[in-house]
């Protein structure tokens, strides 16, 4: 026979970019645990929001397969000594295994006749052991960066406010120790309830099973699904949403296939309930390059850049993605608006002062950037490039003097851009503000 289980941890909110790891991490331990556990399952599925993980397996025995294993011990030779009696090796194979000595077998191995003793475990109910397992699991889930919270020493990717966890329709019973003894105050015991969305559905709620689970879910505005393969989660809810919006904005997504994807799975981490707003920015800011205004959108504020349709020059039109379904999403809008504008604001002064500046002016100011302690500085460096540069210009096109010098320039001026103000407040585009 078997049971469905149902097990949630509820946390505040995980960073976007720690899911997709931790999701395939979790998964990966649950199906460890229940082997070690000697528990057979059918249809494990994690899924998870920013505020939850959520392990779901449709078939869970409800006891463990039964052992039996044989365990070798040290040979006989130098498990009895001269007049028959067992030596140490002898009592201390028989101690570790609960026995006497005069219960051990022995056994012909290539290696000689050995001690052996065969172990026999009927195994427990499920019940039994699920609630300490679970909570191994917790405990055992990697993250980036882990946090500690109240005054305890347990540490996790982001404190605990529920457990959630179900096995054949009943709540699993199990309470959190710390080290005195008492019930863990930062780390809640096992429950059959949980909780919506943070604004929308934040009230607590009883769940039975994951049929129930998911339908009270998304009465409560969250959406716990990631992607079933199969049209339905957040990432193709996403993907369709934000493709409508554009295609109703009369615009295209700036971004290629991958680069959308990217960023339809990272916005998909921020939200619980994704609703797409369209939003504008003052067409003055089109002035500068495109490869700015999408780095502002797509990797600073995870909105989607937009451009003319047919592969034209970007819109001054974006799409914000929000996690709320508020009565006027224009007023959502404009928040999105007066974010990225104050960005692109930035980004405006730091263009135009940086065209006051030459790449060779640029270029001097590595000297005042340290590479690395032992290595030098950034000019020192460059100096190495321009030496190697003309090295192999030099001995794959001897006599070509015009190449060697463009060689030297480009070599010399490949860092320049380190010092400017635009990399300075967008890391990701040094090269590109330089080219």
């Amino acid at each position: 026979m078997s049971k469905e289980l149902l097990f949630e941890i509820g946390t505040e909110e995980i960073p976007s970019t720690y899911m997709t790891g931790m999701l395939a991490a979790f998964e990966k331990l649950a199906r460890g645990m229940l082997e070690e556990s000697r528990l057979e399952y059918e249809g494990l599925s994690v899924c998870g929001t920013p505020r939850r993980l959520v392990l779901h397996v449709a078939f869970l025995a409800e006891h463990q397969k039964p052992l039996s294993e044989e365990l070798l011990g040290p040979p006989v030779k130098a498990a009895f000594d001269n007049d028959g009696e067992p030596t140490k090796a002898a009592l201390g194979f028989a101690r570790t295994n609960g026995v006497e000595v005069s219960a051990l077998g022995r056994k012909d191995t290539p290696k000689g006749e050995r001690l052996f003793f065969v172990r026999e475990d009927p195994g427990k109910s499920t019940g039994e052991i699920l609630g300490y397992e679970l909570a191994h699991l917790i405990g055992q889930l990697p993250s980036p960066k882990s946090m500690r919270w109240g005054s305890g020493r347990f540490t996790f990717v982001r404190p605990l406010h529920w457990v959630l966890a179900i096995y054949g329709g009943e709540a699993i019973s199990f309470n959190w120790m710390n080290e005195d003894g008492n019930a863990g105050g930062e780390i809640p015991s096992f429950r059959n309830k949980t909780r919506g969305h943070r604004f929308m559905g934040a009230e607590e709620f009883e769940v039975k099973n994951f049929d129930d689970y998911l339908k009270k879910m998304r009465a409560h505005k969250v959406e716990p699904i990631v992607d079933d393969g199969a049209g339905g989660g957040r990432i193709p809810f996403v993907r369709k949403a934000v493709a409508e919006a554009a295609e109703n904005a009369r615009a295209e997504l700036a971004a290629d296939a991958a680069g959308v994807e990217r960023l339809v799975e990272k916005v998909a981490h921020l939200v619980e309930w994704p609703t797409p707003v369209v939003c504008a920015f003052e067409e003055r800011f089109l002035d500068l390059p495109e490869e700015v205004i999408i780095s502002t959108l797509e990797t600073h504020q995870r909105c989607f850049a937009l451009r003319e349709k047919g592969g034209g020059p970007l819109s001054a039109k974006f799409i914000g993605v929000s996690n709320t379904e508020a009565r006027d999403l224009g007023v959502v809008g404009q928040g999105y608006e007066r974010v990225v504008r104050a960005r692109l604001e930035d980004a405006e002064f730091y263009w135009r002062q940086d065209l006051d500046t030459s790449l060779d002016e640029m270029a001097e100011g590595l000297k005042g950037v340290v590479y690395h302690p032992r290595l030098g500085t950034s000019w020192e460096k460059v100096e190495r490039f321009r030496s190697l540069a003309g090295w192999l210009a030099g001995s794959l096109f001897p006599g070509d003097e015009m190449l060697m010098k463009r060689a030297d320039e480009a070599a010399r001026l490949c860092k320049a851009d380190l010092t400017s103000g635009m990399v300075y407040e967008f890391p990701e585009l040094q090269g590109l503000m330089g080219r």
